[in-house]
């Protein structure tokens, strides 16, 4: 018998959002009522998120940039290099 999660949680101390709607109307609040003039949303992803529809539902709010982490990877054959052990 399998002791893997198909449905894992953990408990949140604060306030959930569901569907983009929602998401960005909460984002957009809070960046109005900041006084600063420059946000970064920083949004850390794990296996099985669907990027894609990610990155749309975050396109709407018309960021100057995305920066994707993997852009910053090496390539396999460096981390190959840099791991090789004789």
């Amino acid at each position: 018998m399998s002791n893997f999660n198909k449905y894992p949680s953990f408990p949140v101390d604060g306030e959930l959002y569901s569907g983009w709607d929602a998401i960005r109307t909460k984002l957009k609040s809070e960046i109005c009522q900041s006084t600063k003039n420059r946000y970064i949303i920083v949004v850390e992803c794990y296996h099985g998120v669907h990027y894609n529809e990610l990155i749309n539902g975050l396109s709407q709010l018309n960021p100057k940039a995305f920066i994707h982490s993997s852009d910053a990877f090496y390539p396999e054959n460096k981390i190959r290099e840099l791991t090789f052990q004789m």
